[in-house]
C-alpha cells in the first residue's frame, strides 16, 4: 500500500515483500504485485502525489527484480477506493485522474525494465454510472470508455498499460 508522501516502501514492508517474492520464485510461482493506496481518503489526485506514487512503484521494481507483473490501483471505478467519482456536472472525473496515475506508474516501471508488464484498471465488475445515487460508482464499460476519451484528450502517444485487469467477482 502506498500512502501520500511515500516515495519508497518502508523497510519492514520491503523486507516482507522480498521474503514473499523469494519464497514464491523458489517454488516456481509467478508474483503479481498490486500497488494501490488503501482507500478513497488517500486517492493520489495531485501531480506531486502521482509523482510520489510513481517513485514508490519504481523503487519497488528496483528492489524486486523478480516481479514482472504490476497492477496499478484497485477498483478506481468505486468510491470506496477512489474519490471523487463525479464532477459537479455529473461527469466522470475518476477515469481521467486514474489515467494520469496509470501513465506515471507505467513510465516509472518501464524505466526500470521494459520487461515489466503493467496491468491497468483492476476494475470492479459493477457500478451504477449515476451521480444522483448515494454510492458514486462507474460501470467498468463506462470507466474504460472514459479512460479512452481521457487518453485521446491527453495527446499521449505512449501506452499507459500493457493489459487491462477486471476483478471478476460473481
Amino acid at each position: 500500500a502506498w500512502l501520500p508522501g511515500q516515495t519508497e516502501p518502508p523497510g519492514g514492508d520491503l523486507t516482507a515483500l522480498k521474503n514473499a517474492v523469494f519464497a514464491a520464485t523458489a517454488n516456481q510461482m509467478q508474483v503479481f504485485l498490486v500497488v494501490s493506496h488503501p482507500g478513497s481518503r488517500t486517492t493520489p489526485l495531485t501531480e506531486q502525489q502521482r509523482k510520489d506514487f510513481a517513485a514508490f512503484i519504481g523503487a519497488l521494481a528496483k528492489a524486486l527484480p523478480a516481479v514482472r507483473y504490476y497492477t496499478i490501483g484497485n477498483e478506481p471505478n468505486l468510491n470506496g477506493f477512489w474519490l471523487p467519482q463525479f464532477g459537479p456536472n455529473g461527469e466522470n472525473v475518476a477515469a481521467p485522474a486514474y489515467l494520469e496515475l496509470l501513465a506515471a506508474a507505467y513510465d516509472s516501471l518501464k524505466a526500470v525494465s521494459t520487461k515489466i508488464v503493467v496491468l491497468g484498471g483492476a476494475l470492479s465488475p459493477r457500478g451504477s454510472d449515476n451521480p444522483a445515487l448515494s454510492r458514486h460508482t462507474h460501470s467498468p464499460t463506462r470507466f474504460i470508455q472514459d479512460m479512452g476519451a481521457a487518453y485521446k484528450a491527453s495527446g499521449r502517444t505512449k501506452p499507459v498499460m500493457d493489459a487491462l485487469s477486471i476483478n471478476p467477482f460473481p
